[in-house]
């Protein structure tokens, strides 16, 4: 992986956080030589994903891991790149979104202070079309000094740009779903993350938002979002969807119990 001699005025860096991602760090920062830094920020890897990193010419730094928006906007002003492309370890940059992206970066107005850029989400070999997993369009490309990621908003990627954003029509490649399994474990997570962040914006949970709340997200995914063109995994997809907003409101109702155990609630399957 070839790239530009970094400098201290750098046209455009990639950002990956990432811990214990080994198996998957190399096929992400292979598909990143149009830019000219990568800096990998790892958050405390037991595994050998810095050795992995650096030895693909990655610029490797270290601090313990602390939410993935405060880890993200950590990377930001740790690069040195007039704009920065946000990339998690199990994504990749095709050849058409690399060139699509240092042509809109190099004609970008001043006004403009980012991009969204379409996610297409693999479960396995499988394109999720439907279901609200595509275009799912991101804001990933931003100028740097105009950039901060929400640090109240885990688990979830949300970043805050003063200016115009543009829409790029590449997609961006997600390999972060390998099985079904996966996707519900990742919905408890999610759930937990999102609970407690959301306890420490002063925000409360009443008895039947969790109910309100799941189905409304039940609804969106397999009916307005064409889950239903799936099939069965359609179903699985907006299910575990609704199942993961459900137990955030749950487990968001009872951390305002003392004494009470919010982690692994019942699934909705």
């Amino acid at each position: 992986m070839s790239r530009p001699a970094a400098g201290p005025d750098l046209e455009l860096s990639a950002i990956v956080i990432a811990q214990d991602e080994a198996e998957r760090i190399e096929r992400c920062l292979r598909s990143l030589a149009c830019c000219d830094e990568v800096l990998v920020l790892d958050g405390g890897s037991r595994d050998d994903t810095a050795a992995r990193a650096a030895a693909l010419g990655a610029r490797v730094e270290s601090h313990p891991y602390d939410g993935m928006n405060r880890q993200k906007d950590r990377a930001r002003r740790r690069a040195r790149g007039r704009w920065v492309l946000n990339v998690d370890a199990d994504e990749e940059v095709p050849r058409s979104l690399a060139v699509e992206i240092r042509a809109a970066i190099a004609a970008a107005p001043d006004d403009l202070a980012g991009f969204r850029i379409p996610r297409r989400t693999y479960l396995g070999d499988r394109w999720l079309r439907h279901a609200g997993y595509y275009p799912d369009r991101q804001l990933r490309l931003v100028r740097r000094e105009r950039a901060r990621w929400d640090v109240t908003h885990d688990p979830h990627d949300r970043v805050l740009v003063e200016g115009r954003v543009g829409i790029l029509d590449a997609d961006l490649l997600h390999h972060g779903l390998p099985g079904v399994d996966h996707l519900w474990r990742r919905a408890d997570r999610y759930a937990d993350a999102a609970a407690n962040a959301m306890l420490e914006r002063g925000q409360r949970a009443g008895p039947g938002a969790a109910l309100v709340h799941g189905w409304a997200r039940f609804l969106k995914a397999y009916v307005l979002q064409g889950g239903f063109l799936l099939g069965g995994l359609g179903l699985t997809l907006s299910r575990a969807q609704a199942y993961e907003v459900r137990e955030k409101y749950y487990r968001l109702a009872r951390l305002h119990q003392p004494g009470r155990d919010v982690a692994g609630g019942s699934r909705g399957r």
